[in-house]
């Protein structure tokens, strides 16, 4: 019988959830006004580092690496952190939440209104933390029942041109111990089994410019860029592949020829073949706009890998057992979806990961992002059933 269909430990993952709703809206209340910017996320890693030593009388083992994560160690009993893993049902199980937002500011303005509160980046990802920390918590106060060790994990870099960096700095060091990953980002009832890649580009055309009417027909690096883009575009692709132009900028002013040009531009695909298809199709672009007087450039400013690897036994297993916890929990039935997330990079490595959200609302990546609080109840039994599940690891 799955765990999820088990009453005893159903029933422990909801009266969790009933004693600690209170708590994690307060959390994520005082949570949710610290500013987190990719890259800058100084201040929520040491709120989130001091918070567990005070949950643990300082006998945590959490510190703040180099990439700004905020990485807990959680060893089970019987062997401590093992050094390296067999199979995913032998090594660590990591759990995560991001710590960044996609906004700038040093402080929040949270408000509530309405059953809502509202903040730059309180779905994405500041409630998931919360609950994530608090399921972390619950571990450590249990360690003595745990199976498996558990690495839990404030990370760094998940957003925009962050590139999954504090997940990939965590793996370079972690990658040989852990068996399984569970991140938790994105919206109560989705589920992300399948890992959607993307490499990112800045293009960028230079020339000689000149005058709008004596130098006509010279040429124009808007143009040629705008030429590129078109190209992108119309580069043969599978279904499950997407490609953007997020930003471009160039030239000077309405009547003089544009010198320079740059375009910020992205594709991506669950699949990696399709994504290096796309990779030698840009390049080919690249080289046949390149000529006297015309010169391109092409830079790659971020990977967010794909799958490549994983044992599809031990992956569907996982899968199926985060939608086990979601119908146990919140009584309904959902599908697996694929996504860009931090299981990506653990998904690149062959080790099994999913991504599950934990809470609902609207608004991603916008000011008038909001949350549910009644929906925190929720999530919080869906990681406590899912997360104490994957501590008690059955061979796929």
């Amino acid at each position: 019988m799955e765990l999820a269909e088990k009453s005893d430990t159903l029933a422990r993952a909801r009266a969790f959830a009933h004693e600690c709703h209170a708590e994690a809206t307060e959390m994520l209340r005082e949570l949710a006004a610290i500013g987190a910017p990719t890259r800058h996320e100084q201040a929520r890693a040491a709120w989130v580092r001091d918070w567990v030593l005070a949950q643990t009388a300082g006998q945590a083992d959490v510190a703040i690496d180099d990439a700004l994560n905020v990485v807990w160690h959680i060893p089970a009993p019987t062997h401590g952190l093992a050094p390296t893993r067999d199979s995913a049902t032998e090594g660590a199980l990591v759990i995560s939440a991001h710590t960044d937002v996609v906004f700038g500011d040093e402080r929040h303005v949270v408000r509530e209104e309405g059953g809502r509160m509202y903040a730059p980046g309180v779905g994405d990802d500041t409630a998931n933390l919360v609950v994530m920390l608090l399921v972390a918590r619950d571990l450590w106060l249990s360690r003595s029942h745990l199976e498996r060790d558990v690495i839990a994990v404030a990370n760094s870099c998940e957003e925009g041109l962050g590139n999954l960096d504090g997940t990939k700095a965590l793996y370079e060091r972690e990658a040989d111990r852990v068996g399984e990953h569970v991140a938790f980002d994105v919206h109560l009832g989705e589920v992300v089994g399948l890992a959607v890649g993307s490499h990112r580009w800045r293009l960028g055309v230079s020339c000689a410019g000149g005058h709008s009417y004596f130098d006509f027909g010279a040429p124009n690096a808007i143009l040629e860029l705008s030429r590129l883009i078109e190209g992108l575009y119309d580069l043969e692709r599978g279904a499950s592949t997407t490609v953007n132009v997020g930003r471009i900028e160039g030239g000077t002013t309405v009547n003089a020829i544009a010198a320079s040009a740059s375009a910020l531009v992205e594709y991506r695909s669950t699949s990696e073949a399709e994504l290096a298809a796309m990779r030698s199709g840009l390049e080919s672009l690249v080289e046949a706009a390149t000529r006297p007087g015309v010169d391109v450039t092409l830079e790659e400013i971020g990977v967010r890998p794909g799958a490549a690897g994983v044992d599809e036994r031990a992956q569907r297993a996982l899968v199926s057992r985060a939608l086990a916890a979601y119908r146990a929990t919140c009584g309904e039935t959902v599908e697996p979806e694929s996504a860009s997330t931090d299981a990506n990079v653990p998904l690149s490595l062959g080790i099994p990961a999913i991504c599950v959200g934990t809470v609902a609302g609207d608004g991603m990546h916008t000011r008038g992002e909001w949350v549910d609080l009644a929906s925190l109840g929720r999530g919080l039994a869906l990681a406590h059933l899912l997360v104490w599940g994957e501590t008690r690891p059955a061979t796929p």
